[in-house]
């Protein structure tokens, strides 16, 4: 968890995002895999946080 202790709200913007996009990342990353849903939102960091970068 220390990859995201650098991210904060204001570098990030929630956007809809489509079926596949939220059932790819749902089995890649959920325990329970993909689900049913009628909204679906993606939280996206939009710009460096301003920590050195390699």
């Amino acid at each position: 968890m220390d990859n995201l202790s650098g991210v904060f709200a204001r570098n990030c913007s929630v956007r809809r995002i489509d079926k596949a996009a939220s059932d790819s990342f749902l089995n890649a990353y959920h325990r329970l895999g993909a689900t049913g849903g009628r909204y679906r939102y993606g939280l996206f960091v939009e710009r460096s946080t301003g920590a050195a970068e390699a």
